[in-house]
């Protein structure tokens, strides 16, 4: 799954792929890779496998660099299905067995995200079948 990087600026874009970052456009893959700089070329490189072609060189790219994404692990709640999530549900911090409710509704950037009939929550964690033995 991807997400915007919210890269807001070229210097910040470069920084970041010098720290080890991977960004995306569309199936482009932008990666830092500084064997290049011995040899005088950029080491701000286009997809890793290709790697010796000098047409590799991010460029015209730069401009687009808000657009970038990074590549994320997609969490439970990123796709809960129609039937919902059993799950066991808390608004206090550290209490994760408190009661099971099946969570149908996930809001994020709000401080209770998670929802099972109409009531939000703001801890949810899926109930494992070793849970319930």
């Amino acid at each position: 799954m991807f997400k915007n990087a919210g890269i807001k600026s070229i210097r910040e874009a470069q920084d970041r792929l010098r720290d080890g970052e991977v960004f995306w456009r569309y199936t482009t893959k932008f990666i830092y890779d500084e064997d290049f700089i011995l040899s005088g070329e950029s080491p701000y490189r286009y997809n890793a496998e290709r790697k010796f072609l000098t047409s590799d060189a991010i460029n015209c790219d730069w401009g687009y660099c808000t657009d970038w994404c990074v590549e994320v692990e997609e969490q439970w709640f990123d796709n809960i299905p129609a039937e919902g999530t059993l799950c066991w549900v808390s608004n206090e911090i550290g209490v994760t067995r408190n009661r099971a409710k099946l969570i149908t509704e996930y809001n994020a950037g709000m401080p209770m995200p998670f929802k099972a009939n109409g009531v939000a929550y703001s801890f949810a964690a899926p109930i494992k079948p070793e849970d319930l033995g």
